[in-house]
């Protein structure tokens, strides 16, 4: 009885396995192909937009730290500038007391 159940569920097995005639097959292999390409086409474009959209946020993100990088020397040539002139200020401060002071010894050293 187990024999010939299992001989049942094996020959049942086969033909609810078995594969169809080749005709069917280009249809599938055309429709697979079909299937591919546009898979590719779509991946393709989407790979395209994104590496456009990352293309035009580095020229962003280089606009944006150009300009932040311009600002930084406008800002350290305005303190060099003051440096400078405050150096230049405190030199003919210093200049002027040398001449105050070498008069006064002139005027003192003549009486």
């Amino acid at each position: 009885m187990k024999r010939i159940f299992l001989f049942g569920l094996l020959v049942i097995s086969i033909s609810a396995f078995a594969q169809q005639k080749d005709t069917a097959a280009p249809d599938l292999k055309n429709s697979i192909d079909s299937l591919t390409k546009k898979t590719k086409a779509i991946t393709d474009s989407l790979t395209n937009r994104i590496i456009n959209r990352q293309e035009q946020q580095t020229g962003i993100d280089m606009d944006r730290n150009m300009q932040y990088i311009t600002d930084l020397q406008k800002k350290r040539r305005e303190k060099q500038k003051k440096s400078a002139i405050i150096r230049i200020a405190i030199g003919v401060g210093f200049l002027i007391l040398l001449v105050v002071g070498l008069s006064r010894k002139k005027k003192a050293a003549g009486k």
